[in-house]
């Protein structure tokens, strides 16, 4: 094992050219750079940077993590790190010093013995470098003997260099509109107790990088990337998987009563540390530091990628209102119920904080759609939180959406809901759940290729989601896409098996699509007794009960059905097109032909 030396191996280049062909004698080269996660170890100048930034080691501790940097997974014993890195320098306490030294890298590198990233402890033996390390060697090669060279051939090679780097530059630089995503941070010291505070740093992350530069910037949503949480298949296969350039990762650890978080962009094309921060604060002020560190990572990324972009910071509620607020996002996939009392503890304690608003009126709408007996008064608890919020923040793209849920699926104000669909996107165009929702509202007023354009943003957006999918397939069979819709409904029950709701949308498509068989027949004809009188209009205009048909569907009208937005895409009814009443009622809804 070479430690604490170079690591040196030997080239011979073999050159030609005007008459003259050779060897050369073999040079010794080793590597400049040894990089490892977002470290480069700078072995000709002794310098350690993360992300760029210098990160100020001793020369002993320097010269002990090149030594196990050099030689990664092999096993470093006490004798020989005391041999090669302390030599003449024997003294009887060097067990103490060089625990001390691999203290202090560990602190350097933000690494945990206990669940080691870079050096892992063997214990009564030695150390192991435990991450993958590339060596990056920049020495030239040696310099061929002169020989003339024709003018056109120097202005070719010239004009090719210039051509070859201006490509290098293009590729380097980030495309007009970058895809990017946000992976749940590491929770390094695994206490159950802090998964709230991450959840909520990773929601305000998501938030802030969807609205920092609209147009520019496209943010994964969250359904998607915590795909990852607890498991991480390598940057290139999220990469593809997600179809994004940029990921932004991090860790968190709590201890002794403080936070430190770690946040790095990285170049998921190579892999590169783009840019890099880490932060620490009492625990004592830790949502306000969760606030801040999203603040500060959307500034330090933003500023990265458009430098001509100008970061603009919200608001800042007060602290117990905010606590409450993250309370109600991490219960918003667990129980709604929970998650909206959470938001109203969070209005109640700051009045004047403009997302809890726009998270009670979402959380409202999600109720009313469901179909619940209620759905009248929670429409309306829905548009009085969304105005709320709007009068607080009037770009907010959550309180912009959800207002335009309650006009399109109650009031049945196309015009109105169109422009708070598009105010909502233009405000966050990376908000996944308005271009699906906006894609019901095009295809319901006839505008089916615009809304299946608008469903795949959404889904490109959040390709992970098995909601996303689900509503996807609901999307593309209202399109009558009836092959699409079976496709990602499947999708959606590969992500999340046994939901029934996918199971239900690809045997509606599969109906549409091929010959009925006598199950899908008997599951429509105990369905003529349904209590909701759109479902008894779908039930008989599938068994071709087309008087039955348009009786359900008066009813469903003067009992304002959620549902009835949907009658002029639904392609159970088209049997009714030419039929006067099916026409008074579309009428009366405002559905007209495009």
């Amino acid at each position: 094992m070479i430690c604490g030396g170079a690591s040196r191996r030997v080239r011979t280049v073999e050159i030609g050219g005007g008459g003259y062909t050779g060897r050369v004698a073999s040079v010794q080269v080793e590597p400049r750079i040894l990089r490892f996660g977002a470290f480069e170890l700078d072995v000709r100048n002794s310098q350690l940077r993360r992300g760029g930034v210098l990160v100020k080691l001793a020369p002993q501790q320097f010269r002990l993590l090149r030594c196990l940097a050099e030689n990664p997974g092999h096993l470093s014993t006490r004798e020989e790190i005391q041999q090669n890195i302390w030599g003449a320098e024997v003294f009887v306490d060097f067990d103490r010093s060089l625990n001390v030294c691999i203290a202090q890298l560990r602190s350097a590198l933000n690494d945990d013995s206990e669940a080691p990233r870079f050096i892992q402890t063997v214990p009564r033996r030695g150390y192991r470098f435990v991450a993958p390390v590339e060596r990056v060697d920049d020495a030239p090669p040696p310099p061929a003997p002169p020989r003339r060279v024709r003018p056109w051939i120097a202005i070719f090679a010239v004009a090719l260099c210039a051509a070859a780097a201006l490509f290098a530059w293009r590729a380097a630089q980030p495309p007009a509109r970058a895809m990017l995503a946000v992976l749940p941070f590491e929770n390094v010291t695994h206490r159950a107790e802090d998964a709230p505070v991450l959840a909520g740093l990773l929601d305000e992350l998501l938030t802030q990088f969807g609205t920092a530069v609209p147009g520019r910037l496209g943010v994964i949503g969250r359904t998607s990337v915590m795909h990852y949480s607890g498991h991480n298949p390598g940057l290139p296969q999220i990469a593809r998987e997600l179809g994004v350039a940029y990921v932004i990762e991090g860790d968190a650890r709590f201890d002794g009563g403080r936070l430190r978080i770690s946040a790095r962009l990285v170049d998921a094309r190579d892999q590169r540390t783009v840019w890099a921060e880490t932060y620490e604060q009492s625990q004592s002020g830790i949502f306000e530091l969760q606030e801040d560190i999203a603040a500060s990572v959307t500034a330090g990324v933003v500023r990265t990628l458009f430098p001509d972009a100008a970061v603009v910071r919200t608001r800042r509620p007060t602290a117990d209102a905010y606590q409450a607020f993250l309370n109600g996002r991490y219960w918003q996939s667990k129980d709604a119920r929970q998650a909206l009392e959470w938001f109203e503890q969070a209005a109640q304690r700051d009045p004047a904080f403009a997302a809890a608003y726009s998270a009670i009126a979402e959380t409202e709408t999600g109720f009313a759609l469901s179909g619940t007996a209620n759905g009248h008064a929670e429409f309306e608890k829905a548009r009085s939180a969304a105005q709320q919020a709007l009068r607080l923040d009037d770009a907010s793209a959550e309180a912009h959406n959800a207002l335009a849920r309650v006009l399109f699926w109650h009031d049945w104000n196309w015009t109105e809901a169109q422009r708070h669909y598009q105010r909502a996107l233009a405000a966050n165009p990376s908000f996944a759940q308005a271009w699906h929702d906006y894609a019901f509202l095009q295809v319901a007023t006839g505008h089916a290729e615009a809304g299946v354009s608008s469903l795949r943003r959404a889904i490109a957006l959040d390709p992970l989601s098995a909601r996303v999918n689900v509503d996807a397939g609901w999307v593309l069979l209202q399109a009558h896409h009836f092959s699409e819709a079976q496709a990602h409904a499947n999708r959606a029950l590969e992500l999340e098996p046994g939901l029934r709701e996918a199971e239900a949308c690809i045997a509606r498509a599969r109906f549409y699509s091929e010959p009925a068989d006598d199950a899908a027949l008997d599951f429509y004809r105990r369905r003529t007794a349904d209590p909701r009188a759109y479902n008894r209009a779908l039930a008989a205009a599938v068994l071709g009960r087309n008087e039955d048909e348009i009786v359900a569907l008066e009813a469903a009208f003067d009992r304002h059905d959620v549902q009835m937005p949907l009658i002029a895409s639904e392609p159970a009814f088209a049997s009714l097109a030419k039929d006067p009443r099916f026409r008074a009622i579309k009428q009366k809804l405002q559905l007209t032909e495009p």
